[in-house]
C-alpha cells in the first residue's frame, strides 16, 4: 500500500502505472472533546466489554461488518482477520478495556474499538463496524458518542478517526456528531495473487 497527499502527485501516476489500484480517499478526522455533549438519552444498544480470551468472537464479528462495507471496499477479503485485528492492535496505545462488541437485545451487532495517543492528548477510534442487518437504526452514531464520553472520561482532548470519503453514511454521523476533516490522504493498493 501506499498513502500520498492526494491524486495529483507525480508519484500517483507512477503508482498506477506499475499496477497500484486507487482504492480510496481517507478523511482523517478531529473532534475536540471539550464542548461535547456526553449525556445519553435513549440508548438502545449495550456496549459490552471485549476480553482477550473473546479473539475469536471479535474476528468473526469484524468480518461480518466488513459485508457490503462503505470503508475501503477494495480490501474486504484481502487481508487475514487474525492481521486486521494484530493491525488494529498496534495503532497506537492497545489495550482491550477500550473495545467493545455492540450489542442489541443480547445479539452481536457491532464493534466498537478505540485506542488510545497519550502523547498527543487523544484517543483514537480504530473501527467501529455494524453488521449488514443492523445497519440503520443509529446505532453507529450511538457508538460515537459513547467514544466521546469515554475519551473525555479519561482527561483526552480529542478523539481523531479516518473514513472512507465515499462512505457517506458515516461521515455523516461523524459529522453530526462534531468531528471535522483535519486531513484527506490518497491511498493506493497492489494486491498480489488475485
Amino acid at each position: 500500500q501506499a498513502v500520498l497527499s492526494d491524486m495529483k502527485q507525480p508519484d500517483a501516476k507512477r503508482l498506477l502505472r506499475v499496477g497500484y489500484e486507487h482504492a480510496a480517499d481517507l478523511l482523517y478526522l478531529i473532534c475536540p472533546l471539550e464542548q461535547v455533549d456526553t449525556s445519553f438519552a435513549g440508548l438502545d444498544v449495550d456496549f459490552v466489554p471485549y476480553a482477550n480470551s473473546e479473539r475469536e468472537r471479535l474476528s468473526a464479528l469484524v468480518e461480518r461488518t466488513y459485508t457490503n462495507t462503505l470503508d475501503v471496499p477494495a480490501l474486504d477479503g484481502v487481508r487475514d482477520m487474525s492481521d486486521v485485528l494484530q493491525g488494529y492492535e498496534q495503532t497506537g496505545e492497545y489495550s482491550p478495556d477500550r473495545w467493545f462488541f455492540i450489542q442489541h437485545a443480547g445479539e452481536d451487532v457491532g464493534c466498537l474499538l478505540l485506542n488510545d495517543h497519550p502523547m498527543q492528548q487523544q484517543w483514537e477510534l480504530v473501527y467501529l463496524g455494524i453488521v449488514p442487518e443492523s445497519r440503520g437504526n443509529g446505532w453507529g452514531e450511538q457508538a460515537t458518542r459513547f467514544a466521546q464520553s469515554l475519551a473525555r472520561g479519561a482527561g483526552r482532548e480529542r478523539l481523531i478517526l479516518a473514513v472512507d470519503a465515499q462512505n457517506d453514511p458515516a461521515v455523516n454521523a461523524y459529522t453530526k456528531a462534531g468531528f471535522f476533516e483535519l486531513l484527506r490522504r490518497s491511498v493506493f493498493l497492489k494486491i498480489f495473487g488475485t
